[in-house]
């Protein structure tokens, strides 16, 4: 993923520099690696005072980069990334950013996905069960992605008479260290579930862990389905053995 961002943004940096009407100004790109944590907000800050920063190209959907977001707004620096989807130039010719909330028309796209997303996992569920499947959906609701997920995916579940227990996993599961996975399993099979679908996102993935590790210990009881938010290194590393039957839903 991010190897496709750069390479977009090194065509777009040669293109620049070859039809350049000032052979002496050049587009110089820097890159940033950074964790989705608070250091996103201390880069934030340092981008946004160097002189030599005429834009920002990055971030994702998790909650530290709409803080980032809202630093570059305040500072006047040009931004783009998901959560932001179209620049306008003031009187002033300084660059104006409009953030386009998941609910209006960028958010067509985005349910659409989701909707194949569901449709796939939950085709894979009931191939996969004796019965037709039952699902809890773990969500986090104080991001906004892990709501949509959860949403579109209720919807789907609907449509097609499939009956969905929605578990907020916010506060068995806080983003500081601990918590009780076990809670939110026993949760999901007492409301008859024999499948799970973690809609969490990336800076959650030790919730993701901790849930698979739980079901893991009850003896399996859920089939663990989630979406490619949790694609990635991390969740290999960090759930090993645990996460050998998360089904993941990824677009390519």
């Amino acid at each position: 993923e991010a190897k496709e961002i750069l390479r977009g943004v090194a065509l777009s940096q040669d293109q620049f520099n070859k039809a350049s009407p000032t052979p002496s100004c050049w587009m110089e790109v820097a890159l940033v690696d950074v964790d989705r944590s608070e250091q996103v907000l201390s880069v934030a800050e340092d981008l946004s005072n160097a002189p030599s920063v005429m834009g920002v190209l990055g971030h994702g959907s998790d909650e530290f980069s709409r803080a980032a977001v809202e630093v570059y707004q305040n500072k006047g620096l040009t931004i783009l990334s998901p959560l932001t989807m179209s620049l306008s130039l003031s009187s002033t010719k300084q660059s104006m950013l409009k953030e386009i909330p998941y609910t209006e028309g960028s958010g067509e796209m985005l349910d659409s996905y989701l909707t194949q997303m569901s449709e796939t996992l939950l085709q894979y569920a009931s191939q996969s069960l004796a019965s037709p499947p039952v699902v809890a959906v773990f969500f986090n609701s104080d991001i906004d992605y892990s709501k949509r997920m959860k949403d579109r995916f209720i919807a789907v579940t609907e449509d097609k008479n499939i009956k969905v227990t929605p578990l907020d996993i916010t506060s068995d599961l806080p983003t500081t260290a601990g918590g009780n996975a076990e809670n939110s399993i026993v949760s999901a099979t007492q409301s008859g579930a024999n499948t799970a679908f973690l809609a969490v996102t990336r800076q959650r993935v030790s919730s993701a862990v901790a849930l698979s590790k739980a079901n893991e210990a009850k003896g399996k009881p859920l089939i663990m389905l989630g979406a490619d938010e949790l694609y990635g290194p991390a969740i290999l590393l960090e759930g090993k053995a645990a996460i050998e039957n998360l089904v993941l839903a990824i677009p390519w």
